[in-house]
């Protein structure tokens, strides 16, 4: 379908030659690594959990962690708009720490905004949407908000790591981030 739909809008085959896909299987393979840790990461708590607590009580928190997680999508909508524009900057270095500084502030921001709606609306709600047994994971919400705003400035940060072609420090801070978070 991608395949039809491009050639419907104009694009043309492309056959790669053999240093070019070297060189983008190679950023591919350093890209998709420094993603590793951050996916470990998102899953680990529930892993932990299943092996400490009972069903019930992970049921809790995997509630309070959906309804927390409900800020998430605005870190990705922003890490997805600002890799190209980081990994392609032209400009001076002191424009893209600019660039950068805006980007982490206004993901903090957003995400604070976010966050706040969550606890407003989504706290009240959970034993509304998800029946009374759960209303104990509502106050879970609001241990897990702190963890949801550090974890969106992660992604960023990440990203923008990867941007200025410096995956392995992404992948150095998702991996520290996972171990102080096991701890």
């Amino acid at each position: 379908m991608a395949w039809l739909l491009g050639r419907q809008n104009g694009l043309r085959a492309w056959m790669p030659h053999r240093r070019e896909l070297n060189e983008l299987g190679r950023f591919g393979a350093v890209q998709s690594a420094s993603a590793i840790p951050a996916t470990l990461a998102g899953q680990y708590d529930r892993v932990v959990l299943s092996w400490t607590v009972g069903a019930h009580q992970l049921g809790q928190y995997a509630v309070a962690m959906t309804v927390a997680q409900l800020s998430g999508p605005f870190a990705t909508a922003i890490s997805s708009v600002i890799f190209p524009l980081s990994a392609g900057h032209q400009g001076s270095e002191s424009a893209r720490i600019a660039l950068e500084r805006r980007t982490i502030w206004g993901t903090g921001l957003v995400t604070v905004a976010a966050l706040a709606v969550v606890a407003a609306v989504g706290v009240p709600l959970v034993p509304i949407v998800f029946g009374a047994e759960f209303a104990p994971a509502a106050p879970l919400i609001w241990l897990l908000i702190p963890a949801m705003l550090l974890r969106a400035l992660n992604e960023v940060i990440a990203v923008l790591l990867r941007g200025r072609k410096r995956p392995g420090y992404a992948a150095t801070g998702q991996l520290l981030s996972l171990a102080i978070g096991a701890t």
